[in-house]
């Protein structure tokens, strides 16, 4: 009995296919199987390497414990700005009629680079990371500053163009 030599062929072919198709399922269900194990091997790499570069407050180590040139206002107010924004933006927030919505993140902090207000004993950090309403339900930005010595004690901290 002679055979189709076409049906034989797509035969053949449609074996291929289905091979392949399989081949491709496993390969992708492999992969989807690893996937969360590197992101979380990935994850924990990133976490110890930031670990390791920074202290407990936030602050690179090396600006914690470098010493600075006393003149050095950039220096001194890196040293000292994770002890000062809690405060600084509780009396700035209580300064508010409404509750503020703070814009900062990882790469914009709620404080600039400081400058001196009263040299030596005196630094101000500025800023313009909140949002706040208004009494017509208007959201503003204003602007803020903060004084503090240098030892990190508030002086002042006060809004300006505030609602």
């Amino acid at each position: 009995m002679p055979t189709d030599p076409v049906a034989e062929r797509e035969a053949v072919e449609l074996q291929r296919a289905r091979s392949l198709l399989t081949k491709k399922r496993q390969a992708e269900e492999r992969r989807s199987r690893l996937a969360p194990t590197v992101a979380i091997a990935t994850l924990t790499l990133v976490g110890l390497a930031l670990s390791a570069a920074y202290d407990r407050d936030g602050e690179p180590a090396a600006i914690r414990t470098a010493t600075c040139d006393p003149g050095d206002s950039a220096c001194l107010g890196a040293r000292i700005l994770s002890q000062i924004q809690a405060p600084c933006s509780r009396a700035i927030e209580g300064q508010l009629k409404h509750s503020p919505e703070w814009m900062d993140s990882a790469w914009e902090r709620r404080f600039s680079a400081p400058a001196w207000h009263k040299p030596p004993d005196q630094l101000i950090f500025y800023g313009n990371r909140i949002k706040v309403k208004n009494s017509l339900g208007m959201q503003l930005s204003p602007s803020y500053f903060c004084v503090v010595k240098r030892d990190g004690t508030l002086v002042r901290a006060e809004l300006r163009d505030a609602p």
